[in-house]
């Protein structure tokens, strides 16, 4: 396909005794125009086929052509200058102008009729993806002669109501010279109509990796016409999900696994992406009390969801280990922890010193006789009253003598 930038091809002579034909195939024209306005007869005759109006700078201008223009299997994208339509037109006596299987995704109208004998514009076999209001249009204060066929198009739609609001004529406008048919309709694109590109993927979504309760995106970059999106994990739709970035917000190791999106266009086609994987890795905070210290084994800043890291409380010298607290339990040490979420554990340890008083006249003797005691010793503890004195009980209440104790509280 050709590619013209910014031009406008127009007739070099505007004469009834010099009529030209303008015959264009697979072209695409970026800017500029065909038959740009001149306000004047045309004095000629247009031939588009395949070809590929992008923003062009004017409207196609066919007024009075000497002669039959067929405008086909063209597609028409972009911006036109909405107080017209992609094409306007104006003919006499038996010549026609036929726009036939073209694609338009414009803003603004399609095609505009000022004055066309009955058969003299025919509009046919087109696929409509912009719903545009007004879409066909015999406009107000119009030649009174103007007439308009527009049957067996694709409308984006099947509702008349929407349908009718993508015309203007004498529904809408008393000086309007007449009424479109559009009946009957197609109910699917035209698949003979101009080729539209499908959703074409220029950045793929990336591997993520998030930290649970964090937040992961993924974002696809496409090109296409009305695009659309649709995102899937493991090939199950996300609803609500349409947008061309996701975004997962709080995610959860649950959440971990592939994921993709569809993208769609006005024409009903559609483009898959690659799978991109979420990888979502749990957080280990490990603390002690005074008296001890906690390792980990592997080390690492995060781990992946379901692994197993096993956490060892040490104790400092006179202290024992006594219990886990927070996202664990009991006294296993080493203790084994399974990560599938965030977790924060504290090891807490109690000092082994057993220290012994008395009140009153007496002593106080342990077997064994040792500064710092394991934690699950058992101890033997004995009071000797001194003279005058006799023994009454422990501070605990017990009354026993000599009495066991043992260090598992450390208290």
């Amino acid at each position: 396909m050709v590619v013209f930038t910014n031009v406008l091809v127009v007739p070099g002579t505007n004469s009834p005794t010099q009529p030209f034909a303008i015959v264009t195939r697979n072209t695409h024209l970026v800017g500029g125009t065909f038959y740009a306005p001149t306000g004047n007869t045309i004095y000629g005759t247009l031939t588009m086929e395949d070809c590929y109006m992008e923003n062009p700078a004017d409207y196609i201008y066919l007024w009075y052509p000497t002669g039959d223009c067929f405008i086909r299997r063209t597609l028409f994208v972009g911006t036109f200058p909405s107080y017209v339509a992609c094409i306007t037109v104006i003919t006499s006596g038996t010549n026609k102008v036929s726009v036939q299987d073209n694609v338009f995704y414009q803003a603004g109208p399609a095609v505009l009729s000022y004055g066309s004998p009955a058969f003299g514009m025919i509009v046919t076999g087109n696929n409509f993806l912009r719903a545009n209001y007004p879409t066909l249009v015999l406009p107000s204060g119009g030649y009174t002669g103007a007439n308009m066929i527009a049957t067996n198009n694709y409308w984006g739609t099947v509702d008349t109501n929407v349908i009718n609001q993508m015309i203007f004529d004498k529904n809408d406008a008393a000086d309007s010279a007449n009424y479109i048919s559009y009946m009957p309709f197609l109910t699917a694109p035209n698949p003979n109509a101009a080729q539209v590109p499908p959703p074409n993927i220029q950045v793929q979504p990336q591997d993520q990796t998030a930290i649970a309760g964090g937040t992961a995106s993924f974002s696809v970059q496409a090109t296409g016409l009305g695009l659309n999106y649709q995102w899937q994990t493991g090939g199950t739709s996300l609803p609500g999900k349409t947008n061309s970035t996701l975004v997962l917000s709080i995610v959860s190791p649950a959440q971990a696994g592939t994921y993709s999106v569809t993208i769609g266009d006005a024409a009903g086609q559609s483009t898959p992406s690659s799978a991109a994987t979420l990888t979502v890795n749990c957080l280990l905070n490990v603390a002690a009390t005074t008296g001890g210290s906690v390792t980990r084994n592997p080390d690492l800043p995060a781990y992946p969801a379901g692994s197993l890291v096993a956490v060892t409380a040490t104790p400092a010298v006179g202290y024992g280990f006594i219990r886990w607290t927070g996202n664990a339990t009991g006294s296993t040490n080493p203790l084994a922890v399974s990560m599938d979420t965030n977790k924060n554990i504290t090891a807490v340890f109690a000092s082994t010193a057993l220290t012994l008083a008395s009140q009153g006249v007496g002593t106080i003797s342990k077997v064994p006789d040792q500064p710092f005691y394991a934690v699950g010793d058992r101890v033997a503890l004995s009071a000797t009253p001194g003279r005058w004195h006799t023994f009454s009980r422990w501070t605990d209440g017990n009354t026993s003598d000599p009495r066991q104790i043992g260090r598992a509280s450390c208290r």
